[in-house]
């Protein structure tokens, strides 16, 4: 009986430690696909601002004219 309570402690401590790294790598990776969201939104971000400002560029461009 020992033996398969040491056994069974050995297994209980190896699940628990593999549940705590399927967490972690969750986790990582959760963060990962935020940040990788947030460059996306950033990147896009800055295009649209750079096309507003060329056509708001352009329109003035075309009053002065």
């Amino acid at each position: 009986m020992d033996k398969l309570d040491a056994v069974k402690s050995v297994f209980s401590a190896s699940l628990e430690n593999l549940e705590r790294v399927a967490n972690e790598v969750s986790l990582k990776s959760a963060v990962e696909t935020i940040v990788d969201e947030a460059f996306e939104e950033a990147t896009i971000k800055s295009i649209v601002e750079e096309a507003v400002e060329e056509i708001l560029s352009e329109m003035s461009d075309e009053e002065n004219e």
